[in-house]
């Protein structure tokens, strides 16, 4: 007999699909992992019950008539909720699965809806102040991304603030360990893992590494941003189920000046790679900007993909500007 299966929120609305490339795992996955904990071939508790236990007989009481599989789901969420009063309630609600043939219905899951996790990030500028024909440079190293948000277009460094073994990662520690993965961004700071749960460095110390080069300069917290309320394929963080991908991130800022050194794009290409979420990198060159510390029509050149990096060029551009001139 082929069977029906919906799911339905503790609100009525049917989830939207999921999409893998939005870092969401298909069910599969889950399906598979299931397989072979059963099969014992990895250790784990099953995930998913085998039994289903049949509710045809509650719509009498619920004098609910031949519903279709998405008004059962719903009568069954009320019953459900309106007798679990003397229990511990899922502060965002419950989910109820129901699977039917068409003749009977069953619940295969309930569900508590868990606490939102909220998307926290961090990103990264990193400038060098050199020389170039006799003049001034001034170089903002930038990358192109891989996937969306901005899928095509160019980024800021950064990525997000992780949990791994008990440790929530601090903004600065992200900002740093992120340049280097997209980026290949060598800067040297002392006892780097001492930043990891050091949640208030607005200043830091640190040497860049490149290319035979050395310089000191400061890592600058320049503020925290609430990231763009459009769609994850407009450039902002909305996901399909109404949650954001990201919620704030952290910006930082380094800027080294390197000099009598002769810099141009062939240069920095040696110096810098992409990686992990960065596809190619770019070195935009923000001379005039820097010098009169004003953003100006900056965004017109830059193209950026994600909207809040277009609220963060404004305060990169007045630090370099205090910092070199």
């Amino acid at each position: 007999m082929a069977l029906e299966k919906l799911m339905v929120m503790g609100n009525g609305n049917i989830m939207a699909p999921r999409l893998d490339d939005l870092g969401v795992a298909l069910i599969e996955d889950y399906l598979k992992k299931d397989r072979q904990i059963r099969e014992g071939k990895i250790k784990g508790w099953p995930l998913f019950s085998p039994e289903a236990v049949s509710v045809s007989s509650y719509f009498e009481k619920l004098e609910v008539r031949d519903p279709s599989l998405e008004a059962a789901t719903e009568a069954m969420h009320s019953w459900y909720e309106s007798n679990i009063e003397s229990m511990i309630s899922a502060p965002f609600g419950h989910m109820i699965t129901l699977v039917t043939d068409g003749r009977d219905y069953w619940i295969t899951d309930v569900a508590r809806k868990d606490f939102p996790k909220p998307g926290l990030a961090a990103d990264y500028a990193i400038t060098l102040k050199g020389r170039k024909d006799n003049s001034d440079v001034v170089y903002l190293v930038l990358g192109t991304r891989r996937k969306d948000p901005g899928k095509g277009k160019l980024s800021l460094f950064g990525g997000f603030r992780n949990v791994e073994g008990g440790v929530f990662d601090s903004a600065i520690y992200t900002a740093l360990k992120e340049g280097f993965e997209e980026g290949n961004v060598r800067i040297d700071v002392k006892n780097i893992e001492s930043l990891r749960e050091d949640y208030t460095a607005d200043e830091i110390d640190a040497t860049f590494r490149q290319g035979g080069m050395k310089a000191t300069g400061t890592v600058y917290h320049l503020g925290t941003f609430k990231t763009s309320d459009k769609g994850l394929y407009q450039g902002g963080e909305l996901l399909l189920d109404g949650t954001k991908r990201v919620y704030m991130t952290d910006l930082y800022s380094i800027n080294f000046y390197l000099g009598s050194t002769q810099l141009d794009e062939q240069t920095l290409s040696r110096w810098f790679c992409a990686g992990d979420d960065i596809s190619s990198l770019a070195f935009m060159d923000i001379t005039s900007y820097v010098q009169s510390g004003e953003k100006g029509d900056i965004l017109n050149h830059l193209g950026f993909g994600i909207d809040h990096h277009k609220d963060m060029i404004g305060p990169i551009i007045s630090k370099a500007h205090e910092i070199y001139y």
